[in-house]
């Protein structure tokens, strides 16, 4: 989905629909912000993970665990910083 982030918001938002117990909130607009974010995130992911061999499961679990992208980039910056990485 890398250069494709129209595709990755519409395959976030129907997994998201799809998965059972989840509804179309009112507030759809948030959820889409949100799945934009979610590829920007995931853009990051994929260069640091390219660059470095280190396993960054820690980023997927703080991501998963908390829910929180801007907490998920912590953690991955702190490991692009302690693996030397730049931009």
């Amino acid at each position: 989905f890398v250069g494709d982030k129209e595709g990755f918001v519409q395959k976030v938002l129907g997994k998201w629909y799809c998965n059972p117990g989840n509804t179309i909130p009112v507030e759809s607009m948030s959820h889409l912000e949100q799945a934009e974010k979610l590829y920007d995130f995931y853009v990051k992911y994929l260069q640091v993970k390219e660059k470095i061999s280190v396993n960054l499961g820690r980023v997927l679990h703080k991501l998963y665990s908390t829910g929180s992208i801007k907490e998920a980039e912590i953690v991955l910056e702190a490991i692009k910083a302690q693996a030397g990485v730049t931009a």
